[in-house]
This record gives C-alpha cells, sequence and structure tokens, in this order.
C-alpha cells in the first residue's frame, strides 16, 4: 500500500537528511498538480514558497514531493535536494507501481475501489532515521561503472585506504575478522561473488557496527537487490540494510558538484 511506502525506512531516512541538513519538513502528495506544467524529469517548481519535486518514471506521474519552504533554501541546495529526493523516492514508488498493475492484472474486479489519489503526511511514529552507516548499496545496470563511483566515494570518505574484498576475502572469516581492518574502504563489486556464509558475516558485522572506525562497504549489484531477494540470492537481513542504503548509480546528478554534495549527504546518514 502507498503508506507502507511512505512509512518505509528509506523514506523515512530521506525525511530524516531534509530536517538535520536543511532543517525542512516532507509531504507527498498523489494528486497530479504539475500535469499541466512543462517540467524536466530532472526539474522542480517553486510554489507558495514550497519545493515541488515531481517524481515521474518512464513518462509515468507517480507523486510530488513537497519541500515546506523549499524556496528559501539556495539555488544549489534546492538542486541537490531534488536530486535526493528522486534517489529515495523514484525506486520505491516506481516499483510499488509495477507491483500493483501486476497485482491488478491477475486480480478480479474489487468490489470497492480505493483511489492512491490522495495526499499523505509522511507519519512520525515510523520516521526514526538509521544512525550514521558504514555501507552503500551501488545498484547499476552497467557494472564498471562501480568502481569507478566507489572510487569517487572513497576520495569523500577520506578513508586511510581501499581495497577490493576479492584480495583480502580469505582472511575474513567472521563479524570481527571484518571489523578489525579499520577505517579503510572497501569495494565488493558483486553482491553475488559471495557465498551465503560471506554473505551471513557482512549482515551480523553491520547489524553491530561502529561506523567511524570500521570498513566502509561498497557493495555492487547490477540486478535491483527486490529482484535477488525474491529469488533467495540474497541474505533477507542484508537486502534490508542494502535497500535503505541504496544509491541508483545511474541517477546520480552528473554533475561534479551536485555528485559531491550528494555523495557527502549518503555519507552521513
Amino acid at each position: 500500500m502507498v503508506r507502507d511506502i511512505l512509512d518505509s525506512v528509506a523514506v523515512g531516512k530521506l525525511k530524516g537528511i531534509l530536517k538535520d541538513r536543511y532543517g525542512k519538513g516532507l509531504r507527498v502528495n498523489f494528486m497530479q498538480e504539475v500535469s499541466s506544467l512543462e517540467i524536466k524529469e530532472d526539474g522542480f517548481l517553486l510554489s507558495r514558497g514550497d519545493l515541488h519535486v515531481p517524481i515521474q518514471v518512464n513518462d509515468k506521474f507517480l507523486a510530488t514531493a513537497i519541500v515546506d519552504r523549499g524556496a528559501s533554501l539556495q539555488k544549489t541546495e534546492q538542486e541537490t535536494v531534488s536530486q535526493l529526493i528522486r534517489l529515495f523516492l523514484e525506486p520505491e514508488l516506481f516499483n510499488w507501481y509495477v507491483e500493483q498493475m501486476t497485482h491488478n492484472a491477475k486480480a478480479e474486479p474489487p468490489e470497492e475501489v480505493i483511489s492512491i489519489f490522495q495526499p499523505f503526511e509522511l507519519s512520525e511514529e515510523n520516521q526514526k532515521t538509521t544512525a550514521a552507516t558504514n555501507i552503500l548499496c551501488l545498484q547499476a545496470k552497467n557494472p564498471h561503472l562501480i568502481p569507478r563511483l566507489a572510487q569517487n566515494i572513497h576520495e569523500v570518505a577520506e578513508r586511510w585506504a581501499f581495497l577490493k574484498f576479492s584480495d583480502i576475502q580469505d582472511q575474513v572469516k567472521t563479524p570481527a575478522d571484518l571489523k578489525s581492518l579499520g577505517a579503510l574502504t572497501l569495494l565488493i563489486e558483486d553482491i553475488l561473488n559471495l557465498s551465503p556464509e560471506m554473505q551471513d558475516i557482512l549482515h551480523l558485522a553491520l547489524a553491530d557496527g561502529s561506523p567511524a572506525d570500521e570498513p566502509l562497504l561498497l557493495i555492487g549489484c547490477t540486478t535491483p537487490v527486490e529482484e535477488l531477494q525474491a529469488q533467495g540470492m540474497l541474505h533477507p537481513g542484508l537486502a534490508k540494510i542494502m535497500k535503505v542504503h541504496r544509491l541508483e548509480v545511474e541517477r546520480l546528478p552528473r554533475d561534479p558538484k551536485l555528485m559531491q554534495e550528494t555523495l557527502e549527504i549518503m555519507l552521513e546518514f
């Protein structure tokens, strides 16, 4: 349901970023308020002091995210905020849309039709943000983009070393072994290269970690996390963490300054 999306951990994290970094609240409206306006897919609109960000995927309007008093932000901040909103909301809403279309195609016509086109406030009780993390899931259709972005993230994070997990995995037998590597950047180019036992070790290490003193794990995948989880190819607990801390590489800003700002924000949360 739509409420499940808005109460998800990923959306709660987005709300926390906007509140803590910019002091702004977030609303999501499923009425197509901007349908008559020509807005580019990566654009936004300022209206009555608020920042409106239409969420559109493949020419399908899914929702409008509204940042309260967003017009008071600097232009570069407005651009960064709109990119962050799309990074978090587009995959959540599009996955939900696909699931609904599939369900509706199989189901009998319901006796009662409930419209999704209604505004919702994000509920406060379920919007607890996660602490600063030492993991980012880099999801990309093109596998060559993953190591490139990983290097950029390493430079922003300013960790003391950059290693590929494949070079040291024989030394990792327990979560403690992984944590003992210290505050370096560790790239796992493809999560499917790891055995179920190693995925379990990663999950245990991340479930009880100290981000500043332990490796920053950059985990790549070329198939959506939801699909891998549905096929039983991904540890359920690890999949949950990866979905919360996911970056869709192709969706990141192309402008170098905006990309750096986005990465800095993601590493703070």
